[in-house]
């Protein structure tokens, strides 16, 4: 699906950047955050990067923003130990490896892997073969959550010039100042553009912030919250009446494990104050179609219209 169209929204979020923000971990390098996405070169990075990252699930993904990778045939890798780990192309990311991000065009690339959930080998090491006249904006790593379903046709899509004042003088004259127009440049090209060589256009790349209205209607309470809203769940009774034993794990269907909107998205972005990478349409792939955005609202209202059935709405902002 093209033209901006929403259907099925899926949010990437940086489980490094929330790990750091609540006290898990410390000294996260700024190139391992989400914003800004401000190139440096790669003879600036330690590799391998040892990463101090848990509490993921089996949606992993890994994004590399603001790059020139292909250029020099560089590429990227994530271990679990001594063993890469298994990568799935989102966005030019493939280039011919199924365990390496081997970019084929400048820009930036993304790519999901599975199967390293809470209880299972954590990511260990970020690796980057690379030439130092080589750059890389911001490397981010992290779960994705797909909404249940797409939103009420009834939706609000909108492009914001915020950065633009005008004022009129008493002669009636338009005096415009232009703080910002778009998003800051990565590197040589304008934000979510693929390039070769060397860009000669990217001044003419997209401009105006993008927000979204959504309302989600129908929404049962195991897509919205966990079964426990705790770290593990001794001493607590299942939905379907079962009680916890010692043979049971201890953190299944907990706050950090179970796939619902409350443990995935709201939980690690700390109720919508860390940024993550929003796309409308988990379909479609298009480099348009994405954007690094926050929750545009204080709080988050559930409102019931039937047992165990909850409506929601909320509002995205791009931000850079």
């Amino acid at each position: 699906m093209a033209y901006q169209n929403v259907a099925t929204p899926r949010f990437y979020v940086n489980m490094l950047e929330w790990l750091d923000s609540v006290g898990y971990s410390t000294g996260l390098d700024n190139l391992f955050r989400t914003l800004p996405v401000d190139p440096v070169g790669n003879g600036l990075i330690n590799t391998p990067h040892s990463l101090s990252l848990t509490a993921m699930t089996d949606n992993g993904f890994m994004a590399i923003l603001g790059h020139d990778l292909p250029i020099w045939e560089n590429y990227a890798y994530l271990n679990s130990g001594e063993t890469a780990i298994v990568l799935s192309n989102v966005v030019n990311s493939s280039g011919g490896s199924t365990d390496h991000l081997h970019p084929d065009y400048n820009g930036f690339s993304i790519a999901t892997f599975s199967g390293y959930g809470v209880d299972a080998p954590n990511v260990d090491s970020f690796n980057l073969v690379y030439a130092e006249s080589s750059y890389i904006g911001s490397v981010i790593i992290g779960t994705y959550y797909d909404m249940p379903h797409s939103p009420e046709l009834k939706l609000t899509m909108s492009r914001e010039m915020d950065g633009v004042k005008r004022i009129r003088t008493k002669g009636g004259a338009d005096l415009v100042n232009h703080k910002y127009t778009k998003p800051a440049m990565w590197g040589d090209a304008g934000a979510w553009e693929l390039y070769e060589g060397t860009p000669t256009n990217q001044a003419l790349s997209r401009s105006g912030r993008r927000s979204w209205d959504l309302s989600f209607s129908y929404l049962r309470d195991s897509d919205m919250f966990p079964d426990v809203s705790s770290l593990a769940n001794y001493e607590t009774i299942s939905p379907d009446g079962t009680t916890w034993n010692d043979e049971m794990n201890a953190t299944d269907n907990t706050l950090l494990n179970e796939d619902t909107f409350y443990s995935q998205v709201i939980h690690k972005t700390n109720g919508g104050q860390l940024p993550f990478i929003f796309q409308p349409d988990n379909a479609n792939n298009n480099i348009d179609g994405w954007a690094i955005a926050k929750f545009d609202m204080n709080s988050f209202k559930f409102s019931q219209v039937s047992k165990n059935i909850y409506d929601i709405k909320i509002k995205i902002r791009e931000v850079w």
